[in-house]
C-alpha cells in the first residue's frame, strides 16, 4: 500500500476544493491515483513529471485481517469436517436411518416415492446416492402395510456385510447439507 505525506495532501487539497475523505486515504494503485488526480493537476499548470510521489508503505491493517480471517474460517471448516468425520465413523445406528436409506434406495432404483411418503425425499434421496456406488443388494418389499415396508426393508438392507460402510457413506453425503449451512451462515454475517 501507499501513503501520500500530508504536506502534499494539504497542497493537493488547496489546489481544487476536493473533499478531504477523497485525498486521505491510502493509495492502493499509482495508475489509478494519477488517473484520478490528473486533471486537478493539468488544470494548475503542473506537469505530469510534477506529480506527486507517491510514497510505498507497508501492508494494510485491513488485508492482514483478511488474511488472518480467512485462514480462521479455513481452520473452523476443516476442524468441522473432522467432527463430522469422526462421528460419522463413531455414532451407532439410529432407529430410522434404515428405513430412510431403503426408501431413498427404492426412490433411486424404482421411483417408488410410496415407501416412507411422510417425509420429504430430498434428504433420503442425497442420504441413499452413496449406495448406487456400493450396490448393496435390494431387499424386495413386503407386501405389508406401507410405514411397515420401510422398516422391515431398512433392517434387511443393514443386515447384509459391510453394513456399517454403507451407513458412513450414507452419512457423509447428508453432512454436505451441514457444510452448505455453514456457508450460507458464512456469507449471511459477511453481508451484514
Amino acid at each position: 500500500m501507499a501513503t501520500l505525506p500530508l504536506a502534499e495532501l494539504r497542497q493537493l487539497r488547496s489546489l481544487r476544493k476536493l473533499p478531504v475523505h477523497g485525498l486521505l486515504h491510502t493509495v492502493r494503485d499509482n495508475s489509478r491515483f494519477l488517473a484520478t488526480y490528473s486533471p486537478v493537476f493539468e488544470r494548475n499548470g503542473m506537469a505530469a513529471s510534477q506529480q506527486m510521489p507517491v510514497v510505498v508503505g507497508s501492508q494494510s491493517p485491513t488485508a492482514s485481517r483478511r488474511k488472518w480471517f480467512a485462514a480462521a474460517i479455513v481452520a473452523l471448516f476443516v476442524v468441522f469436517a473432522a467432527e463430522l468425520y469422526l462421528s460419522v465413523r463413531l455414532e451407532s445406528q439410529t432407529f430410522d436411518e434404515p428405513a430412510h436409506l431403503y426408501a431413498g434406495y427404492s426412490y433411486w432404483l424404482h421411483s417408488d416415492f410410496g415407501i416412507n411418503p411422510e417425509h420429504p425425499p430430498l434428504v433420503k434421496l442425497v442420504a441413499s446416492l452413496p449406495l448406487l456406488l456400493d450396490k448393496p443388494k435390494y431387499p424386495d418389499p413386503v407386501d405389508i402395510f406401507f410405514r411397515a415396508q420401510s422398516a422391515f426393508g431398512g433392517m434387511i438392507l443393514m443386515s447384509e456385510p459391510g453394513a456399517d460402510a454403507v451407513l458412513a457413506h450414507a452419512r457423509s453425503a447428508v453432512s454436505v447439507f451441514a457444510f452448505v449451512l455453514g456457508l450460507l451462515v458464512f456469507f449471511a454475517a459477511r453481508f451484514c
